[in-house]
């Protein structure tokens, strides 16, 4: 998309150029890591916390979210042009998907404001030249990209992602395949957080987690909500899976708890004492408990774990329900292909433990 140049045009756009002569004093009071889509990103100069905002330099970030940057000396304007990609960076047998549909972002040095595709947005803070290089504030850069972002204080770590959403043939209900007929979830009053939300509307739900651990498997982000005892696991920006750990103050959306028993499962989910005893698998984690699998394809229940979109976890300790995982199984296998693949043969073995 091109933009006709006006005078109003040359007040709004951000970046690097060592020739701009606008420079500024400032306080550092952090430097932050910023990944994208749970990769790390590289920076000659570190981002840094600021007012409550996080800058970072706007090329590093621009350029690994897959933009081109040009930039009119005439105005100190710096425009950012994007295609939409389903995903900035490969995933394993995934590559980057282009539907053609090109986004144009122009921001100036020392302006607040920002031309996204014609329409003039407000960042929180101007864009600021710091030793040759442009500083912007990264929640504003990663709107304007269409990408989520999330700001861990206390690990000094920022996180981004690519928004899984397009007008292209691989939508959110191709990407994430059981998304569409999604009803699973955990709530805890007003507030519910279901398999398949935004990692975004996950934020605003529960509020900033206590821990964010992106160690455990590739793109795979770990919540860590230590007084609701709740773990939410995201995948590209979507939630792929909650576990509630024992005395967690939510429950499942039919009503379980950690102080529900098998009774009460049978009774919330409609399955016989049949099912959970052909669905119960004993010692799984060698701690001596049993695990209780309600497995569904869609909204019917399925019988083995090659069948299924989602899973349902209850796992009992000495008699006691100790936690309950939901996982949006197929997305998590399609999405990084084969990751279940070890786990589903021997779980279908190991089940009917009753």
């Amino acid at each position: 998309m091109m933009f006709k140049k006006t005078a109003a045009l040359c007040l709004a756009v951000l970046f690097l150029f060592p020739a701009l002569p606008v420079s500024a004093k400032i306080i550092v009071t952090a430097t932050v890591q910023v990944y994208l889509n749970g990769h790390p990103l590289t920076f000659d100069q570190d981002p840094f916390a600021k007012n409550d905002q996080v800058l970072a330099p706007v090329r590093a970030v621009a350029e690994a979210a897959g933009c081109t940057v040009s930039y009119d000396s005439s105005c100190q304007t710096v425009t950012l042009t994007k295609t939409d990609q389903l995903m900035s960076v490969p995933v394993h047998d995934i590559e980057p998907f282009v539907d053609g549909q090109t986004h144009t972002i122009e921001l100036t040095i020392g302006s607040a404001l920002a031309e996204v595709d014609g329409v003039t947005k407000l960042m929180a803070a101007p864009a600021e030249m710091i030793g040759g290089r442009v500083f912007a504030p990264l929640r504003s850069v990663a709107n304007a990209l269409d990408m989520d972002e999330q700001w861990q204080a206390g690990d000094s770590q920022a996180y981004l992602y690519t928004r899984m959403r397009g007008t292209g043939p691989l939508a959110d209900e191709q990407l994430f395949p059981s998304l569409a007929k999604n009803t699973y979830s955990v709530k805890s009053g007003t507030v519910t957080v279901s398999l398949g939300m935004d990692v975004t509307e996950m934020y605003r739900m529960l509020g900033q987690p206590d821990q964010i651990d992106n160690s455990q498997a590739p793109l795979l982000m770990y919540y860590v909500y230590t007084k609701k005892g709740a773990n939410v696991i995201c995948l590209l920006g979507k939630v792929i899976g909650i576990t509630l750990s024992s005395g967690s103050t939510m429950k499942t959306s039919l009503g379980i708890s950690t102080s529900s028993g098998p009774a009460d499962i049978a009774k919330a989910y409609g399955v016989s004492g049949a099912y959970i005893a052909a669905h119960t698998a004993n010692d799984l984690n060698a701690d001596g408990g049993k695990d209780i699998f309600l497995l569904y394809d869609g909204d019917a229940l399925a019988d083995s774990f090659a069948q299924i979109t989602h899973c349902i976890d209850f796992a009992f300790i000495a008699g006691q329900l100790d936690s309950i995982s939901l996982v949006d199984w197929k997305s998590l296998n399609e999405i990084i292909p084969g990751y279940l693949d070890s786990y589903t043969e021997e779980l279908d073995s190991l089940m009917g433990q009753q």
